[in-house]
């Protein structure tokens, strides 16, 4: 016990002086100790425990090497986003190990070559490519090498013992981070390629579930009346009081163009699909290229949708037919965007939602976009 915790002193007290981003990291976490976990060291609910057992018995550069791939994981905000859909703790580890080991060499750390994936790819990516314990066959470096894919498997199975157990989505200590990150002046020994993915990671993101849960709040809003059969709040009687109809009634728009992969349109239909955990009673679900399909209400999600089109786009008919059926409070649209922008009729009065399938397309089209709505984008997995 003694011996680990001089290691762990000596490696802050180096840290203070010369790596200030990871000591700030660490500064952020109660140190707590922990038997009974499988792996040496793990981050997550504001914690770094560590495994004194474990700690003792190791070098002193690599508890300092444990202890900075969980600092760098905190700095990427791995342990504190919300994790990727159908990835279990397993998965998350390594893709996380995958992301860091991209731009930044870590002695026994996995890369993505050796799992015979691409490098450069972001933490979820990689996340979900490892779904059930995979990637379970890294390919060797040297055919020759007895410590080929064998051991480099096995290494990868050990490692994350229990490593993502405390991983859950914490939204107060993202904002922590990224507070700390901004005062960083000296990024230490850590390499630039690194620093900007730090960066990027801590620019907040644009949550589609955050602004299609906010679109429909904005249209229970506009749905006030006014009735003398309830009290206003704050005079009674003598003024008239409020109501609002919960019940909400939406047309989606699904760009079903030849620019649009059979994946994004998945990941679109799925997206509709999840309106329902909304409180969303009822849809009306439209595809369109250049003509408009015919609608389709839904009210349940639903396994599977016909398309048919796949030709150009124009949004030109999708706004005039929200505009001619008053009875649809709010018009969603899922596309990539590439269409000529569309006249919005003056009749037109339900509010209009834009969805893109990614933040290019996002950046690329949202000025024109936001003079007719509100617009967001998904990250597709």
């Amino acid at each position: 016990m003694a011996c680990s915790m001089d290691y762990i002193s000596k490696m802050t007290d180096i840290w203070f002086l010369t790596e200030p981003a990871l000591f700030g990291a660490f500064c952020r976490h109660k140190l707590t100790p922990n038997e009974g976990m499988e792996c040496p060291v793990r981050v997550g609910k504001g914690r770094l425990e560590y495994n004194p057992s474990l700690v003792q018995n190791m070098t002193y550069e690599d508890v300092e090497r444990s202890f900075r791939i969980e600092m760098i994981r905190t700095l990427m905000l791995h342990p504190y986003c919300r994790k990727p859909v159908s990835c279990g703790d397993p998965a998350c580890a390594k893709g996380s190990d995958l992301a860091i080991s991209t731009c930044y060499s870590i002695p026994g750390m996995i890369t993505p070559s050796q799992c015979g994936l691409p490098e450069g790819q972001h933490y979820e990516w990689y996340a979900h490519r490892c779904v059930g314990n995979n990637p379970v066959s890294p390919i060797p470096q040297d055919s020759d090498d007895e410590t080929g894919a064998g051991c480099l498997d096995q290494q990868v199975s050990d490692s994350n013992g229990g490593q993502a157990e405390l991983w859950e989505e914490d939204q107060w200590m993202q904002e922590g981070i990224r507070q700390a990150v901004e005062q960083i002046s000296s990024w230490g020994s850590l390499p630039g390629e690194l620093v900007d993915k730090i960066q990027a990671a801590l620019k907040p993101k644009l949550d589609y579930r955050k602004v299609l849960s906010g679109f429909r709040s904005s249209i229970l809003c506009s749905k006030r009346k006014l009735t003398r059969m309830r009290p206003n709040r704050r005079s009674g009687f003598q003024y008239m009081g409020s109501i609002r109809q919960l019940r909400t009634n939406y047309l989606v728009a699904v760009d079903v163009s030849g620019s649009v992969s059979d994946d994004d349109l998945k990941f679109f239909f799925s997206t509709i699909n999840r309106f329902f955990k909304y409180g969303v009673e009822k849809i009306d679900a439209l595809t369109f290229d250049t003509s408009l399909g015919e609608p389709v209400t839904l009210t349940r999600a639903k396994a599977g949708f016909k398309v048919k089109g796949r030709g150009g786009t124009n949004f030109q008919p999708v706004v005039d037919y929200m505009a001619e059926h008053g009875e649809y409070d709010g018009l969603i649209i899922f596309t990539d965007g590439y269409a000529p922008k569309p006249e919005i009729p003056a009749r037109l009065r339900g509010r209009l939602l834009w969805i893109l399938r990614s933040e290019k397309e996002y950046n690329e089209h949202r000025k024109w976009m936001r003079e007719s709505g509100r617009v967001c984008f998904m990250e597709k997995p």
